[in-house]
Parts: C-alpha cells; sequence; structure tokens
C-alpha cells in the first residue's frame, strides 16, 4: 500500500471515530466545518455552499436536502443556531468593550446560522483529534486588517504559527488587500514581531491564555500606466 493511501486511511479512521463518539454525522460535519471557516450564512445559502465544500469528498456526498436536515439537525441538538438581532447586537457591543486582541468578526447579521459555545467547543475538539494541535493552533491564528493604516495585525498561540501567518503575507500581501477578487498591488514594508503577549480571543467563543502578536506594515504600489 502507498504511503499516501496510509495517511487517507489513518485520517479517514480518526475521522470517524471522532464523528462516531460524539455522535455526528458525517453531513453534520461538513455543515459544521463550513460555519468552522467562518462562513456565516442564511440556512438555505449555507446548505447550498455545504454541498459545494464537500462536493468530490472520498468519503461521502450529499443531496441539497440532506444538508439543510443536518443544519436543523444541529440547531436541536443545540450545536448551531439561527442568530437574532439582538445576538448580533451584543457581539457588536462585546467587540467595542472588548480589551483582548481579537480575531472575531463582528459583522453577524440576523438569520444567518453560527455555532453556539457547545457546538464551537465540539467542533474544535473534533478538529483537534483528527488533525491535530498544530493544525488546531493554525487555524486559530490569523489576522485583521487595517487598510486605513496599511497594517496586519497578526495574532497565533505559538511564536512558530505567528511566523507562518507573517509568511503568508508577505510572499502575496497583493493576494489578501482588494475586493471583489481584484487584487491591490501592495509590498511589505516593516514587520515587527513576533512579541509574547497574555489573553487573546481567535473568535467570539473562546479566550486563549497567551499567544503572539506581530505587525506587518505595507504600502500599495502604484504600477505604471501603459
Amino acid at each position: 500500500m502507498r504511503r499516501i493511501d496510509v495517511i487517507r486511511n489513518e485520517s479517514r479512521r480518526r475521522t470517524f471515530n471522532a464523528l462516531g463518539e460524539r455522535g455526528v454525522s458525517l453531513v453534520e460535519y461538513y455543515v459544521m466545518n463550513t460555519v468552522g471557516y467562518e462562513i456565516i450564512l442564511k440556512p438555505d445559502e449555507l446548505a447550498s455552499w455545504s454541498v459545494g465544500e464537500s462536493m468530490d469528498d472520498p468519503w461521502g456526498e450529499f443531496p441539497l436536502s440532506e444538508h439543510l436536515d443536518a443544519i436543523n439537525h444541529c440547531i436541536e441538538k443545540q450545536w448551531l443556531k439561527i442568530l437574532t438581532k439582538e445576538e448580533c447586537e451584543l457581539e457588536v457591543e462585546r467587540r467595542r468593550s472588548e480589551r483582548l486582541p481579537d480575531l472575531t468578526d463582528a459583522f453577524l447579521s440576523p438569520g444567518t446560522v453560527d455555532f453556539t459555545q457547545e457546538g464551537c467547543l465540539l467542533y474544535r475538539r473534533i478538529k483537534q483529534e483528527i488533525n491535530g494541535e498544530k493544525h488546531l493552533q493554525f487555524k486559530d491564528s490569523g489576522w485583521n486588517l487595517d487598510e486605513e493604516r496599511k497594517e496586519v495585525h497578526i495574532l497565533a498561540e505559538t511564536e512558530e504559527m505567528c511566523r507562518r501567518r507573517i509568511s503568508e503575507f508577505e510572499n502575496n500581501p497583493s493576494g489578501y488587500l482588494g475586493v471583489g477578487g481584484v487584487e491591490v498591488p501592495a509590498k511589505v514594508v516593516n514587520i515587527s514581531g513576533p512579541t509574547p503577549i497574555g489573553p487573546w480571543r481567535p473568535n467570539r467563543f473562546i479566550v486563549i491564555p497567551n499567544g503572539f502578536y506581530a505587525k506587518v506594515d505595507y504600502e500599495v504600489v502604484n504600477l505604471p500606466s501603459g
């Protein structure tokens, strides 16, 4: 058996063991995985996106109706919830008053589907068991982009993960700027850090007790006309 087949078989075993131990079906996991990548949509849109994300998955494919059913089942099990206007307003206020460094996206809207606290913790445990601690740490890490000041503020649990995020942006700054797929030519002009920090949030549900921070300054490059 080829090494790649051994790795796939082991990954499949870990996945189905982790899901089976917690009563999570494969299609429910697909839906949770979509939300886990911060794709926060209304139920019908989320189901369609989840279908696209899991298309051609060798472990199983499901029709749109089963993705919709999975969303409803996850809501019944209190792993997911449909956000209310009041919850969205409370999250905006939390971010406004929060003193911890935070990667949370505050642009939630009523009627969209997001994790509950219980669902987020369950999803993290499953991902850790399937992919390991380093994968989870990298998934937690990320950055906030301040386009007005042309700064990127990076947060990560370990120095290694922080440096990986620095390299990710440094190697392709233009790929992370712009709107609607139109890139903005840019170059990195300064990097500060990584510097150890105290508690920080990778998302609105989790506080990590310590980590690393870095700041990347960039400038927009004006391409010659013609």
